[in-house]
């Protein structure tokens, strides 16, 4: 027996052990997440783009790095903001701790000169992220790999206008379009064109994008309805 949420997880557990039994169940997010005000575009800094990890590889952080050449003339005040440790950091105690990755993005950002258009926020407690969700004007979900990310729920749940790549079980998220845009991981010019159509957009258009992402992330992520279903799953189970 085997809990997913995703077709994704699905097709992949079934392709290990074809005779497993699929019981699909979907999250319950953070707390914060279900409180107070939703995502406006008047209350978001224009021209900013928040993504949720920088700390490994398959989160793809270089990714919006490459976006930035792409944009800068549009929108000389564009900023992304990422979560993770400040690789722009000249104290030497940071320094000294900077490997692999964290030297790689450091190196990536100098050779495209875009230091200016970077903010790293280090760690967020869970209502800075709710806040960090709320001042973004989009939300960029950059990884090469996913199942189910939270990042991605909890920015939708709230409205704030998401990009997402399409891998792993993103798909049975996003309809593209609808409830979010979705591009190629590798392709990070349309990730670029997809930045400027959110940040061009009238207000009634991010209206109806970020409504469509609250009543589906909220029907997907109701607290009640889940562990219901994780009861049943359980008692199922025990029957048999």
């Amino acid at each position: 027996d085997i809990i997913g949420r995703t077709a994704w997880d699905r097709v992949h557990a079934e392709s290990i052990n074809p005779d497993i039994h699929y019981h699909f169940c979907n999250e319950t997010l953070r707390p914060a997440f279900y409180e107070g005000k939703q995502w406006t575009l008047a209350d978001c800094k224009s021209h900013s783009v928040f993504v949720s990890n920088s700390g490994e590889p398959l989160k793809g952080a270089h990714q919006i790095i490459r976006v930035l050449p792409l944009l800068i003339g549009r929108y000389p005040d564009i900023k992304v903001r990422i979560i993770g440790r400040n690789v722009l950091s000249n104290k030497f105690r940071d320094l000294i701790h900077f490997m692999g990755y964290q030297l790689y993005l450091r190196r990536l950002i100098s050779l495209l000169g875009v230091a200016e258009h970077v903010e790293f926020l280090g760690s967020l407690s869970e209502q800075e992220m709710r806040d960090a969700f709320l001042h973004a004007h989009v939300y960029a979900l950059t990884s090469s790999i996913e199942n189910s990310p939270n990042s991605l729920c909890e920015a939708q749940i709230i409205g704030t206008p998401a990009i997402a790549s399409y891998v792993g079980g993103v798909p049975t998220l996003v309809e593209d379009g609808k409830t979010g845009l979705l591009y190629r991981y590798e392709e990070y010019e349309m990730l670029a064109a997809h930045i400027a159509y959110v940040f061009d957009s009238a207000e009634s258009e991010l209206r109806t994008l970020s409504e469509a992402e609250i009543a589906v992330a909220t029907a997907r992520h109701d607290g009640t309805k889940n562990a219901q279903t994780l009861i049943d799953i359980y008692q199922t189970i025990l029957k048999r």
